[in-house]
């Protein structure tokens, strides 16, 4: 009797849960910028913004893109280096939904959401190496709301066919906790 009624149960859930429960907790949550199934809203901007900069040798617009408050003497040299390892025009990525991402929640509200955005596979028109970039988002920080924003734009370039890093260059910083 317990083992079909554990059967039962385990296949209720699984037919309930099974249910696109995307759609229930998007509507339970109001749309204001902190809703993970929003991600292309926030994200994807960020992200057409940065292959937008790298085509156009634009590091102003790609210092404007990190929060001031990641920005320091390096990043301007940062950039430059960035420029120098992605040195022509790219001509095709993807952009992946947040690879990382953390929320703390209290009381129900979000207090803190964090992710990683990735742009993969990009090519450019005078190389055969393949290249990355990672950009870190905080959406959310209740406790220090001057943190939101892009904090760290990662660029690494990959050895030729291979997914191993060859070398990585850091815009922006993550500030200790």
């Amino acid at each position: 009797m317990k083992k079909i009624f554990t059967i039962m149960l385990c296949l209720s859930l699984f037919i309930f849960v099974g249910c696109d429960m995307s759609d229930i907790i998007e509507k339970s949550q109001p749309d204001n910028g902190t809703n993970t199934n929003l991600e292309n809203k926030l994200y994807r901007p960020n992200c057409e913004e940065v292959i937008r900069c790298f085509n156009e040798r634009d590091s102003e617009g790609l210092k404007k893109i990190i929060n001031p408050k990641f920005v320091d003497a390096t990043t301007i040299k940062n950039i430059e280096e960035a420029f120098t390892l992605i040195n022509g025009d790219i001509i095709s990525y993807k952009i992946r939904a947040a690879t990382i991402s953390s929320d703390s929640f209290r009381d129900g509200k979000v207090v803190y959401r964090y992710a990683t955005q990735a742009i993969d596979d990009i090519s450019i028109n005078n190389s055969d190496r393949n290249f990355a970039v990672y950009i870190n988002y905080t959406s959310a920080d209740k406790e220090k709301p001057d943190y939101v924003g892009t904090s760290r734009i990662k660029v690494v370039m990959y050895k030729f066919g291979t997914k191993y890093s060859e070398t990585r260059i850091t815009i922006g910083e993550k500030l200790p906790d």
